[in-house]
């Protein structure tokens, strides 16, 4: 129960600070997968993204390029937000995507 005690505030504190960080925008410029895509950011920095909790056929297979072509026509060439802060092991930032101009076609 100590443990408990001690360790629920840590972890509250760590949930807070994730919940309300600042979330990274610019623009996609290149859709790599059914899942990927890169940002650039105004200052033209590029940032690998895979989104949260999708988990899209290879990029090589018929079903995986019709995933690519369909997350191409929500995201490319459009100004989003990703809301995430974990990079995984091949370095790519994980989050959960919002288109912020335009409209999103689908």
């Amino acid at each position: 129960m100590r443990v408990i005690a001690r360790t629920l505030p840590v972890l509250v504190i760590l949930w807070t600070a994730h919940a309300f960080a600042q979330p990274r925008a610019g623009i996609v410029t290149i859709v790599t997968g059914g899942d990927t895509f890169t940002l650039t950011d105004d200052g033209q920095r590029q940032q690998r993204v895979r989104l949260a909790g999708i988990a899209a056929p290879d990029a090589a297979t018929p079903a995986g390029m019709r995933s690519k072509a369909e997350l191409s026509a929500l995201v490319f060439s459009r100004r989003v937000a990703v809301y995430g802060s974990r990079i995984d092991r091949e370095g790519y930032l994980v989050g959960k995507v919002a288109v912020t101009e335009g409209n999103c076609a689908g």
